[in-house]
Formats: C-alpha cells, structure tokens, sequence
C-alpha cells in the first residue's frame, strides 16, 4: 500500500497480518493523492502528480525507482487514475490543465506514449481494465456519465452511461469510481443529484449483452467522491463518517473520518 505523508510525501506500508506498519518515505513531494497497482509478486507501480504538475512514476521491485512521465506541454491536474491489464503493462488516465482527458500507456518503464482521448471532462477519471481492453470513466461537460472504451491499438470509443442506464436527466458530480469483477461486471459509482443532492448513484454493466443499469442509492447529502473496491462503495457523508454500500445495504464505519 502507499499512501500520504502529513510532508506530501509517499509512504510505503504493509500489513503483516495483523497489523500496519510502515516501510519507508519514498522520494518526492507530490500534490495529489498516490495511485497504485501491482502487476505481479514483488512489484509495485505509483504514480502521482508533483509540484510542478508533472505525472511521476515510482516502480519497487525490491527498491524505489522514480522517474518523470513526459507529458510535453500539458500538465497534469488533480487525481490521476492507474490500471494495468497484466505482466509489464501499465495505463494512465489523467486531466490536463486544458480540461482534456490524456491517456499514457508504459510497459512499465520508458518510453511512455502519451495521447489525448478527445474527451473534455470536468472532475476526474475512474480506470479498469482487461487483458485486451482499457475502459476510463469520466463526467463530460454536460455533467453525464461517460465510459471510454480502448481495444489494444484501436482508437478511444465513448458511450453515454447515463442514457445507456436510463439515467439521463440526473446529473452526475464529482469524481467516478469503478470495480471490475472477475466475471467482467463492472460497477460504477458517483454522487449524483437525484430526489435530493449528493446522493450515491450506481451504474452496473454485467458481462456479454447486459445492458447498463442504474439505481440511486440514496443516503443524502455525501461528500466527496466514492472509493469502488470489491467489498462495495465507501464514502464519507456530511458528518465526516465513512460509510459502506455492499450488497446488504449501507453500514457505518466507526471511528473514521475524512482526513
């Protein structure tokens, strides 16, 4: 795991199986939050953005290694998103100073190809993937879902999940976030404004033909942007609680606060 230093710096921790503990600093000072992925046993891929608004990589397989993502003239802004589809692969979406939505692609090591999408977005994107396929979520300008669809050296493909899931007249806010199962189902979650603001909406796509289904799931007002993790969706409400949207419903999570 990695996560931020009160300095801005990324630490390095791990669970020993009954505890955290902390491994070490890893250099650098960044500005956004830390994003990570591992690809296979003892390696680690970060990136994050630093404070000249350029994306950093940091690679461990068995020490720290930083280096820059050149992104020529563009900057980057707020939360970059990482996935990786398997051995030595590793996609970045990102939103560029221009409000553009820029995608870089690595092996895990230089050289890193860097391309727009063609896609202007507000807030920030949501990444998953396949071994054939990277898909990226964003909110367009018209505060609608959007889901980017890259096969291989194919070109970006775009759909309108809101009005694939019937979802059309609810606007979307904030930043998404996207659980792929195994099975291939993918879960999208966002605050939306629905019967009252800064609700938690979810959009689902199951696997083959299934159509896009949404379902507002309520619990207004939320803060934030969700985390989509396989457990379900966690986020913070007006009070600064975490809460747990899983398939049984919403739980709350005590003695946590947005930090």
């Amino acid at each position: 795991m990695s996560s931020i230093s009160p300095e801005n710096r990324i630490v390095h921790a791990r669970y020993t199986g009954s505890a955290w503990e902390a491994l070490s600093d890893i250099s650098g000072v960044i500005i956004s939050d830390p994003v990570a992925v591992s690809w296979g046993v003892g390696r680690i891929d970060v990136v994050a953005i630093g404070t000249d608004y350029k994306l950093y990589h940091w690679q461990f397989s068995g020490s720290w290694t930083r280096e820059l993502v050149p992104t020529g003239s563009t900057f980057a802004v707020g939360q970059p998103a990482l996935t990786s589809s398997g051995v030595s692969r590793l996609d970045i979406l990102f939103r560029g100073h221009d409000a553009s939505l820029y995608h870089v692609s690595s092996n895990g090591a230089p050289p890193f190809n860097v391309v727009s999408t063609g896609r202007t977005i507000r807030s920030f994107p949501a990444a998953a993937s396949s071994s054939s396929t990277v898909w990226s979520y964003v909110v367009g300008t018209d505060s609608r879902l959007y889901r980017g669809e890259k096969v291989q050296a194919g070109a970006w493909m775009w759909t309108n999940v809101s009005s694939a899931s019937g979802a059309g007249s609810t606007p979307v806010l904030g930043s998404p976030s996207v659980y792929r199962s195994p099975s291939g189902m993918q879960k999208v979650y966002a605050r939306i404004t629905g019967s009252q603001p800064d609700q938690l909406g979810q959009f689902t796509l199951a696997p083959l033909t299934a159509p896009w289904v949404f379902s507002n799931q309520g619990q207004s007002p939320l803060l934030g942007s969700p985390t989509a993790t396989n457990l379900g969706a966690f986020i913070v409400n007006a009070s600064q609680s975490s809460l747990l949207l899983d398939g049984s419903g919403w739980h709350s999570l005590p003695g946590y606060s947005e930090r």
